[in-house]
């Protein structure tokens, strides 16, 4: 499943929990794949991390003594505890129309299903 690129965390200082802002990049590719994050039982998270061997995995946080989180193997995945799913609908951002070829190019806010589309 995808991984994060990139994104920002919303505050700073020492937190049990952390908000992270995703890019428009990873969030589309979480939308690109129609059966992953559609509801609650097709929402996991795993993470890199600190591995019973010790083993660290660089990008993860760690507390005020260092010590790295553990990681989640994604076959250990946590399930989430509250999904607020997708309900922003996708608009129409321009189009390209060529005479030549007979056709339209469309070009929407976030990815779209191509075969609902429906040119009719």
């Amino acid at each position: 499943k995808p991984g994060l690129s990139g994104g920002v965390v919303q505050q700073s200082g020492y937190t049990s929990q952390i908000d992270v802002a995703l890019t428009e990049s990873d969030l589309n590719a979480i939308k690109l794949d129609w059966g992953l994050a559609v509801s609650a039982s097709s929402t996991f998270l795993s993470l890199d991390g600190a591995s019973p061997d010790n083993t660290l995995r660089t990008g993860l946080t760690h507390d005020a003594a260092l010590n790295q989180a553990w990681r989640v193997t994604p076959a250990d995945a946590l399930d989430v505890l509250q999904y607020d799913g997708d309900r922003v609908h996708p608009s129409l951002q321009a189009f390209d129309f060529n005479a030549l070829n007979a056709t339209l190019l469309l070009s929407f806010s976030e990815v779209v299903q191509a075969e609902s589309f429906d040119p009719s």
